[in-house]
Parts: structure tokens; sequence; C-alpha cells
């Protein structure tokens, strides 16, 4: 393999098995879980501001699997929180063969970094952050070190839970988009006979998006196929709600965050 794959695994992917979302091609997907880390407690003087951002290492694979491509990344937030995405595709097909979300959290002490993934036990590595780049010092990497490129990342107007109602005949729908990064999101849904009951059905299985958007549209395509061809939403925010449409004036759905 190429491009340090294993300092991949051992770093952003470790410990995601129990609490993170993590998905395989040829396995089920699971269940929506709660990626983005609770009752964080800021410490200042951990974090650095250089740190900050969205950081990516991509590259190729040679693999039994043919040619793939990867992408991993981090994004660390002002607040001591982050958030760790890994994605790896068939060139030939553009089909996704793996992907890992994961929240966490960090604080800098010195050259060491201490990334928290949500539920897991603190793990360290030594680095370094020098211009546009943040550079891993981790022994089993080719070289001994491992870069991550900084990269503009889009603003997080869409970041939150965002639920809306809808009536199928007797059953109620409770439809939720969750947007976890500028980037990614997931759907699911819970099913009732009774709104204001317990859900017979769900949450069902999360189903994993990347989205880009403008001013006005937003462009949704599923992170199954890296070619895969978006929907386009309109959008709108008003009042501390999302207001999402197919065309220009066309009906809107109202979406409320949940807190």
């Amino acid at each position: 393999m190429k491009k340090y794959v294993k300092f991949l695994l051992m770093l952003a992917v470790v410990g995601v098995a129990m609490s993170c979302e993590r998905e395989v091609a040829s396995n089920e997907s699971k269940k929506p879980v709660d990626e983005t880390p609770s009752d964080v407690q800021s410490n200042v003087s951990a974090l650095r501001s250089d740190i900050v951002g969205l950081w990516v290492h991509d590259g190729e694979i040679d693999s039994f699997l043919g040619d793939l491509v990867y992408e991993s990344t981090f994004r660390f937030v002002e607040d001591g929180t982050g958030y760790r995405t890994t994605d790896e595709y068939e060139v030939s097909s553009g089909r996704r063969i793996s992907m890992s979300r994961c929240g966490l959290t960090y604080e800098c002490d010195g050259d060491i970094l201490r990334i928290t993934y949500t539920g897991e036990e603190p793990c360290e590595v030594k680095y370094r952050v020098e211009s546009n780049a943040i550079t891993f010092y981790v022994e089993e990497a080719e070289n001994g070190m491992v870069v991550y490129h900084k990269r503009p990342d889009a603003d997080r107007r869409f970041i939150g839970d965002w639920s809306t109602t809808r009536k199928d005949d007797e059953y109620y729908y409770d439809d939720h988009i969750k947007f976890v990064t500028p980037t990614d999101g997931f759907m699911y849904y819970s099913k009732y006979d009774n709104p204001n009951a317990a859900p017979i059905e769900g949450p069902s299985y999360s189903q994993w998006f990347k989205y880009t958007f403008d001013d006005d549209v937003l462009y949704i395509s599923s992170a199954e196929n890296m070619n895969a061809v978006p929907s386009k939403k309109y959008y709108r925010f008003a009042d501390g709600k999302l207001y999402l449409s197919n065309s220009k004036d066309g009906i809107e759905t109202c979406y409320r965050t949940i807190k």
C-alpha cells in the first residue's frame, strides 16, 4: 500500500468500531449515532489557533481489491471539539469500499496532540504545524511521518440535526437530516402511529451523503459512490428554521433543529 495507510488506520480509526459510525461496503449500514462530543469543557490554554481548521491527507492505494483512492480529514474547532472522517473508493467504479465518521475532543501540550474520540480513551501523537501543513510523527509510517495539508472549508451554517414531521396514510414519520461537518451528513427517520407516543419503528439506518452549497442551492450526493450525481435542493433559513424545496418556487418543507 502507498501513503501511510497503516498510520491512517491507527490514528484516524483507532477505537471507532464501538462509539462512531463506521461502514464497509459489504456490511449493512448502522443506525444513526451521536458523533458530536457533548459537555465539552473548553481549555483555551490547551488549544492552539494554528491547528484550527480542515486538514486533509489523500492518496492512492494498490490492493488486491484494485486501485483505490482515499481521503482522511481532521477538523479542529476553536472550542476544543473536532471531527474525523475517512473515505475509501474504488477508482474504476467510484464505489465506496469503506468509511468512518467520529467526533472528538483535543488539546495541545507542547508538541503533543492529545485526541479523544467519542467514548474512547485519549491517544497522543507528536506533531508540528508549519505554514499550511501539519505533520504527525509516527514510527510505523513511511519516513516516520504523515503530513496533512490545510484546505479551505465551507462555513457551518447547516450544522445540526434538522427534523420535520409528515403523515403518510395512517402513520407519521419524523424525518431527520443531520449535518455533522460542512461537507458530510446523514438522513434517518422514525415511524409513529401516534405522534405523541414512542415510535413503532426507528431510528432507521443512516443514509450518509456528501454535500456542497451556494447562496441558495444545496447539492446532496450519496456517499456510496464518488461519481454520484447530486440532487438539488433550494434552501433558505428563517426564524431558526431551514426550508427546503425541489424548485426555486416550489413547495417548501420546514425543518426545525433538534437541540
